[in-house]
Formats: structure tokens, sequence, C-alpha cells
């Protein structure tokens, strides 16, 4: 187990850096960078565990390949990408509470100028309900929500880049 660890680690840790700066960026040039986000980690996602996987079979596997492998390699890959920004997205809060203040007053905002065309499709308890969910977000919120969609973009990028460089032995 240690050397798919050992392999994916320098590939999750520069990804998850990439992944903070782009959410950065993304605030610094005024766009919502927890939207703007889930767009750059497809393509973050993408190219760090497919290096991390192609790099394990390559260099460390006598370029072989197994599901389990590309799989074990892939996992440890996003799990360290989505951590380390989780971590970032939640002391960058912490240390900049305009940013999570804005952030929350812009889903507030968009809620209350959609209220008509929600309520028509989801009812008006269900939006209420909504409303005063994100009322009483907490900074945690954002970085888990950020958390949450790594992990599930990982698990199927691993799923396809596992198939496609798939090699067994004869």
């Amino acid at each position: 187990m240690s050397r798919y660890l050992k392999n994916a680690y320098p590939f999750g840790l520069f990804g998850g850096i990439l992944a903070l700066i782009g959410f950065w960026v993304f605030h610094l040039v005024g766009l919502d960078p927890i939207t703007m986000s889930i767009v750059f980690n497809l393509i973050n996602l993408t190219l760090f565990i497919g290096l991390a996987i192609y790099y394990f079979k390559k260099y460390h596997n006598q370029s072989y390949l197994s599901f389990a492998q590309g799989m074990t390699v892939g996992f440890f890959s996003y799990a360290i990408i989505a951590t380390v920004a989780f971590i970032g997205i939640y002391v960058s809060f912490a240390l900049v509470p305009d940013l999570f203040a804005a952030l929350k007053a812009g889903r507030i905002e968009m809620l209350e100028t959609r209220s008509e065309g929600l309520m028509e499709e989801v009812g008006e308890k269900a939006y209420l309900r909504t409303m005063e969910e994100v009322q009483n977000m907490k900074m945690y919120h954002f970085a888990l929500n950020d958390f949450i969609w790594k992990i599930i973009f990982g698990l199927f990028l691993s799923i396809i880049i596992s198939i496609i460089l798939r090699r067994n032995k004869l």
C-alpha cells in the first residue's frame, strides 16, 4: 500500500495546491470561486490522476497496470487533492472572513432574485427551507461541498483512466 501512496503523494499535493491557487485566482478576477472551481476541478483532477496512474505504471510497475492498482493510485491522488483543497479553502475563509460572507451573500441574493421561479419549480416550502439553510451556512460548508465534488469526480475519473491505462501481465 505504501508504494501506491508514495507514488500518488506528489501528484495529489501539487494538484491540491493548484486547486487552491485556482480558487484564489477565480476570486481575484471577480468570478465565483466555488462555481468556477467545479469546472477547473475536472481538468485538474483529470491531469493529476492521469499523471499519477501513468507514472506508477511506467516507472514503478514495469509498464503493467491492473485495474485495482490504477484505482488505488487514483484514490490516493484525488483524496490528497480534495483534502489539501478542503484545508486550504477552510483556512482561507478563516483568515479572510469577508470572502465567506461575500460568497454566502451571493447565494442568498441568487435565491432572492430567482424566488418566483424557484417556488414554482420546487414549491414554497422547499424554497423557504433552502433559504434558511443558506442563511445558516458555516465556513466549512463551502469547503466540504468542494471536497465532496472532488471525491465524486475523482472516483469517476479514476475508473475511466484505470480502464484506459490498464495493461495486465500475460
